[in-house]
C-alpha cells in the first residue's frame, strides 16, 4: 500500500527562475500520514507562515495533519508571515 502523497506547494512571494528551466516558487513534496502544516512549512524552509489550499483556500492549521486532506497532484500555497509595522 502506497502512503506517500505528492502535492505541489506554491510559495507566496518568492521569484521564480525562468532560467533554471523551472521555478524556485513551486515545489513537489511528498506528505506521507502524520506530516503536519507545520512539518511541511519547515521542509521547505519556511519558518513562520501559514499553508492553505489552492483554490477553496482553506487555511490548515499548525498543528493539523495534511494526509487525510490532500489528495496527490493537489496544491496548497505557502504564504509567509508579513510583519505589521508598529507606531
Amino acid at each position: 500500500m502506497n502512503q506517500v502523497k505528492q502535492v505541489l506547494v506554491l510559495i507566496a512571494g518568492r521569484e521564480g527562475s525562468a532560467a533554471s528551466g523551472g521555478s524556485k516558487n513551486e515545489l513537489h513534496v511528498d506528505i506521507v500520514p502524520g506530516v503536519t502544516a507545520k512539518d511541511l512549512l519547515r521542509k521547505i524552509g519556511m519558518r513562520k507562515g501559514h499553508l492553505k489550499q489552492s483554490g477553496g483556500g482553506y487555511l490548515f492549521g499548525e498543528n493539523e495533519e495534511l494526509y487525510p486532506q490532500v489528495e496527490t497532484g493537489d496544491k496548497l500555497i505557502a504564504v509567509p508571515n508579513t510583519p505589521v509595522a508598529r507606531r
